[in-house]
């Protein structure tokens, strides 16, 4: 009877003893799952952050050059101005002009008219 417990003690304890190695390989499996997921979603972060970071800088790109087109706009408007302020007197005194066709008085009223078309729209 001793005999027979015993033998049933050793089959149990070899049971646990490989039902815990069987825990163990499955403890170290999920482990280096848990590394393998680790290091890919720190993969994951690191190219979100670049592309955050690309992203910031076109928008930056994009203000830099929206400030270099206001201020060459602001520059044309007036040279444009300018030039219209030259003009006009030309135009308004367009009969002297019509003995000497030096000037096309057509396209400078033509003209004049397009820079204030301009002007209203902005």
């Amino acid at each position: 009877m001793k005999f027979k417990q015993s033998n049933i003690d050793n089959s149990s304890i070899d049971n646990l003893r490989e039902l815990l190695e069987l825990k163990e390989r499955e403890l170290n499996a999920l482990k280096e799952k848990l590394d393998y997921t680790k290091q890919t979603h720190q993969i994951e972060l690191q190219e979100a952050m670049k592309s955050s970071q690309f992203s910031l800088n076109n928008v930056k790109r994009y203000e830099q050059m929206d400030l270099r087109h206001q201020e060459k706009r602001r520059e044309l408007e007036t040279k444009l101005g300018q030039f219209r302020s030259i003009v006009k007197p030309l135009i308004d005194n367009q009969q002297l002009f019509t003995e000497n066709p030096i000037i096309n008085i057509n396209e400078l009223k033509k003209l004049v008219t397009e820079v204030d078309t301009e002007e209203k729209v902005t």
